[in-house]
């Protein structure tokens, strides 16, 4: 997705990242993420071996701060572009530790645990198919 800001969730299998769904990030996404990294490189000013000039000269050129080298790569070999079909409101008894968890991680739980859910509907209908 080149030139375009995603949000990707993904999960470690025999070493490897697989992506689960990946989908163009959302304006306050966008500026959440930018202010973390942000405040992130503060908190750790003369920490460690970051460039702060090059890393100031950037933000200051409007360029996007650049993934470290040790991130590691994803495996697009395998990824599609899918349409989300429309969303139902339901109600799901969920227990409150398995909530608490996926609300714990930001903004986005139901999200989150749409993605898991589809992940493993689409995991149950590979086996079967």
């Amino acid at each position: 997705m080149d030139g375009i800001e995603s949000a990707v969730v993904y999960t470690v299998r025999n070493g490897r990242r697989r992506i689960i769904t990946a989908r163009r990030a959302r304006k306050d996404e966008r500026q959440n993420y930018h202010a973390q990294s942000l405040a992130e490189a503060i908190r750790h000013q003369g920490k460690g071996q970051t460039d702060w000039d090059r890393l100031h000269q950037e933000q200051a050129a409007g360029l996007e701060p650049q993934a470290d080298a040790d991130e590691g790569e994803f495996d697009w070999s395998q990824a599609r572009v899918v349409m989300p079909p429309s969303k139902r409101v339901i109600s799901v008894r969920i227990d409150s530790d398995v909530l608490d968890f996926f609300k714990a991680q930001g903004r986005g739980h139901q999200t989150r645990i749409n993605a898991v859910l589809r992940s493993y509907m689409e995991a149950k209908r590979g086996r079967m198919a």
